[in-house]
């Protein structure tokens, strides 16, 4: 059986952005993955921080699960995900982009 990979892209809320606006651009950013080959499902999460002492300033975590046997860098490198990172990155939303193999056990 192959490894179900997932890709997290974890990112920080925009400057002087209403938490409304954020999360309706947040949203439709994220459908705009529904175009990459090789995703088969992805959810959309509000993040806060559970380490009081040392915060990491992350808003959003868009989890994307891959078909297996798909390669997590194909998925990164395809149009939609790469116009959606250079958007956050142009934003300075400072994205995070992770790729995770297998499940929790």
């Amino acid at each position: 059986m192959l490894p179900r990979v997932r890709i997290l892209v974890l990112w920080n809320a925009g400057r002087g952005v209403e938490p409304g606006e954020d999360a309706s651009w947040a949203h439709s950013q994220a459908q705009q993955m529904t175009a990459c080959n090789g995703i088969d499902a992805m959810a959309l999460h509000p993040v806060k921080t559970a380490a009081v002492l040392h915060p990491q300033p992350c808003s959003w975590c868009l989890e994307l699960r891959l078909v297996p046997g798909q390669e997590p860098s194909e998925v990164v490198r395809a149009r939609p995900f790469a116009e959606f990172l250079g958007d956050l990155r142009l934003l300075g939303m400072h994205p995070r982009v992770l790729a995770i193999d297998g499940e929790l056990r």
